[in-house]
């Protein structure tokens, strides 16, 4: 896993951006389109202005990250919010010219490095959601929350 640079700080960024747009009140689809918009921003501008001075695969694991952790925070449906973030990665992956499943590994990292605060039933939900709309793409998630899911004490 990418680990956090210093240099920028786009998790918070992200995050920010996304509490200021969207709110309680938002219907999660609305709260889903508006985090997608956010996620096409900072992506394109993020990796493209950092080029050579912060690896691709911390930026959009950070802007992930922040989004979700947002997302989570108000309460929106995070499997139909997960997939349609992930959505934006065949546009990136074609804007940006880097490789699709990378970019969805990347982006699938940031949405599971919060399994813990997630819970078990949400990551199932999110798995499972991966799946009906990325074929096979939702065992790599599943993977990746169980390393990010704290070990029950023996």
């Amino acid at each position: 896993m990418a680990e956090a640079s210093g240099n920028f700080e786009f998790e918070k960024l992200a995050h920010d951006m996304a509490l200021v747009r969207i709110t309680k009140e938002t219907p999660s689809y609305q709260a889903a389109e508006i985090a997608s918009e956010i996620i096409q921003e900072l992506i394109f501008l993020g990796i493209t202005h950092t080029k050579g001075k912060q690896d691709p695969h911390i930026t959009l694991h950070e802007i992930f990250r922040g989004i979700t952790q947002a997302l989570f925070a108000l309460n929106k449906d995070m499997p139909q919010a997960c997939v349609r973030l992930l959505q934006e990665i065949p546009h990136l992956s074609d804007r940006l010219e880097l490789d699709f499943a990378t970019l969805m590994t990347w982006a699938m990292e940031g949405i599971a490095s919060l399994a813990g605060p997630l819970g078990r039933d949400n990551c199932h939900k999110i798995r499972a959601k991966i799946d009906e709309t990325f074929m096979g793409a939702g065992e790599i998630f599943e993977k990746l929350c169980a390393q990010n899911t704290p070990k029950n004490p023996q």
